[in-house]
């Protein structure tokens, strides 16, 4: 591992090379094993004092003590940063680690595209209720708790309609769908991957957004947030950073078996228009509140980077 290490903050330093000065360098943070590349170019970061603003996607060094981690963090002084995607994920790396470095926050809003509420459009009236899921279609992301869910509610209101989009993974998922649309028929719609205008319509058209992923270093699904910015309430769980995210504009549920019992409860409760639109304004509002964390985590990030970034 040291030999490795060492050859790692070589290629570094030769990265680092060049005849420009460097301020600083911005360094998305790797998880598993890979964290080794991140560790040398840390220390050639750190033997030319160069500041490291270091930006965390996922949970997977949150929920469980990572060595690889640990030894990282020893790297980063106080003249170095992290960018977390939530107050809690800072919370939880501080549980984890002596965090020495200075914290930004800046949820994935950011990589949202800033004119999407302006292009947003929804209609309030519909024959039926319709409900979405959008992700890799797989056990782990919560396809069969999706499944499990429609079927409770279709006990109980039939006048309901499902659509699923995004790639099927594997041949246990294709398994669960071909079972689906035999037993639900023309109530579940499956429109696979969706991009661009497509996605737009998806959005527009759904009253609920089901996300109950089970995967267990989930962090903060882009999809959730853009579920927000189409001002569509979600029901998820409660992994990483996604209770804060959805703060009173959505449910994180604590298992599968709450999520299925919260989200037909929610759907039979969305009878009128009204409650739908404050529904929608709730997640309109949450999403104005994301963007002004991002705006104040944004420009501290830019500060901290200043002109030159590798």
């Amino acid at each position: 591992m040291t030999r490795l290490i060492r050859s790692m903050k070589a290629g570094a330093e030769c990265m680092l090379a060049s005849p420009a000065k460097v301020s600083s360098c911005y360094m998305p943070v790797s998880a598993g094993v890979t964290m080794v590349y991140n560790i040398g170019f840390a220390i050639a970061c750190m033997s030319r004092r160069i500041p490291v603003l270091v930006h965390h996607h996922s949970y997977s060094y949150l929920n469980n003590r990572s060595r690889l981690m640990a030894w990282l963090n020893q790297f980063l002084t106080k003249k170095d940063g992290h960018v977390f995607l939530s107050e809690t994920m800072r919370v939880a790396y501080d549980q984890q680690y002596n965090r020495k470095a200075k914290a930004i926050v800046l949820p994935n809003s950011f990589a949202l595209s800033s004119n999407i509420v302006e292009h947003r459009s929804y209609s309030t009236s519909k024959e039926s209720l319709k409900i979405g899921h959008l992700s890799n279609l797989s056990i782990d992301k919560g396809l069969k708790t999706v499944l499990d869910a429609f079927a409770e509610l279709r006990v109980r209101n039939e006048s309901v309609e499902l659509h699923l989009a995004g790639p099927v993974t594997g041949s246990q998922e294709r398994k669960l769908l071909e079972e689906a649309e035999n037993r639900f028929g023309p109530s579940l719609k499956i429109h696979g991957p969706l991009y661009g205008q497509d996605k737009e319509n998806f959005f527009s058209s759904i009253d609920f957004f089901w996300f109950p992923s089970q995967y267990v270093n989930e962090a903060q699904p882009i999809v959730l947030v853009e579920a927000l910015a189409y001002g569509i309430p979600s029901i998820s769980i409660k992994r990483g950073c996604i209770e804060w995210l959805l703060g009173d504009a959505g449910i994180a549920a604590s298992n599968e078996q709450q999520f299925i019992r919260i989200s037909v409860e929610q759907a039979l409760r969305a009878t009128s228009d009204a409650e739908r639109l404050q529904a929608r304004n709730r997640c309109k509002e949450r999403f104005a509140k994301l963007r002004d964390f991002e705006a104040i985590g944004f420009e501290c990030a830019v500060r901290f980077l200043s002109k030159k970034v590798i």
